[in-house]
C-alpha cells in the first residue's frame, strides 16, 4: 500500500513540476523515503506493519498539499486509528481551520474523521469495552517497563534513535522508575510543543489564508518532538518521520506556483 501510494502519488509530483524543474531534482522527494528505508532499516521493509501506518501519514500530508477536506478528514481517521500520536496536533489544525474563518471545511474533515472512529472504533469495541482505551495506554506502559528492564546490550534504547539512551543513563532509580519518568516527558514535552506551535500556526494561517500548509510544517515539528522522546526508539517507528518530511520537501520542490508554501 505505501508503495503504491508513494510511486503514484510520486508520478502525480513529477509531472506536474514547475517549469524549468530538472527530472533528476523532481525524482529526489519522492524517492526519500525508499531509500531510507532500503538504506538505514532494510529489514523494516519485510515486517513491519509500520509501513501500512507510513501510508497513513502520507495520505494525510498528501490531503494537506492538495487542500482537500474530505481527503484530510479519511487521512485524519486512518491515523489516529492506528496511533494515539495525532490527537495533540488535531487541536491545532483546528485551530488553523477556526483563524482563518474556514469552518466549513473544517466541519467536512471533522465528519469524515468522526464518522471512521465511530464505525471502525466505537461501535465495534469502545461501545462494547469502555476501559479498552486506558487498558491500552498501561499495557503499551508495561511492553515499555520489560524493554528498559533489559540488559543495555540487548535492548532498543541505545542504536541511534531518540533520547531514550540518554535519559536511562542520567536518571536515577531503577529500570521501572526511569521509564515511567520517560513516560512522563515524553507526554510533557508532546503536548507542550503543540501549546508552543499553536500562536505561530495561527499567525501564519492568517497570512497564507488557509492552514494547510502551517498545518504540515506544524505536523513534522510536533512529530519531532514525539519521537525524540519516544521511550522506546524502535528503528521502524521512524518510517513514519522520514515520510512526513518527504512530503515538506516536495511542498517547496514539486509544488506548482500557486500552492508553494508562502
Amino acid at each position: 500500500f505505501l508503495g503504491a501510494l508513494v510511486l503514484s502519488l510520486g508520478l502525480v509530483d513529477i509531472r506536474r513540476r514547475p517549469p524549468g524543474l530538472p527530472l533528476a531534482i523532481a525524482m529526489v522527494p519522492p524517492l526519500l523515503v525508499p531509500w531510507a528505508i532500503v538504506v538505514r532499516q532494510p529489514v523494516v521493509a519485510g515486517w513491519s506493519v509500520e509501513l501500512l501506518i507510513g501510508a497513513y501519514y502520507l495520505l494525510l500530508t498528501w490531503a494537506l498539499r492538495e487542500k482537500s477536506p474530505i481527503l484530510l478528514g479519511i487521512g485524519l481517521g486512518l491515523c489516529l486509528l492506528s496511533r494515539y500520536a495525532l490527537a495533540p496536533w488535531t487541536l491545532l489544525l483546528a485551530l488553523g481551520f477556526g483563524a482563518t474563518g474556514r469552518l466549513r471545511q473544517l466541519l467536512r474533515a471533522a465528519g469524515v474523521t468522526a464518522a471512521m472512529l465511530l464505525v471502525f472504533y466505537g461501535l465495534p469495541f469502545l461501545a462494547r469495552d469502555p476501559g479498552i482505551l486506558v487498558r491500552s495506554y498501561l499495557s503499551y506502559g508495561k511492553g515499555f517497563e520489560r524493554e528498559w528492564a533489559r540488559p543495555a546490550s540487548d535492548n532498543h534504547l541505545y542504536e541511534g534513535y531518540g533520547l531514550a539512551g540518554w535519559a536511562s543513563d542520567h536518571i536515577r532509580g531503577d529500570s521501572a522508575r526511569r521509564c515511567h519518568k520517560v513516560q512522563q516527558l515524553h507526554l510533557v514535552t508532546s503536548l507542550v510543543v503543540c501549546a508552543l506551535l499553536a500562536p505561530l500556526l495561527v499567525r501564519a494561517a492568517r497570512r497564507a489564508g488557509d492552514p494547510y500548509a502551517p498545518a504540515l510544517y506544524a505536523l513534522k515539528a510536533a512529530l519531532a518532538v514525539f519521537y525524540a522522546f519516544i521511550p522506546v526508539p524502535y528503528p521502524y517507528l521512524w518510517v513514519v518521520p522520514a515520510i512526513v518530511s518527504s512530503q515538506v520537501v516536495a511542498a517547496f520542490v514539486l509544488s506548482p506556483q500557486d500552492r508553494r508554501p508562502k
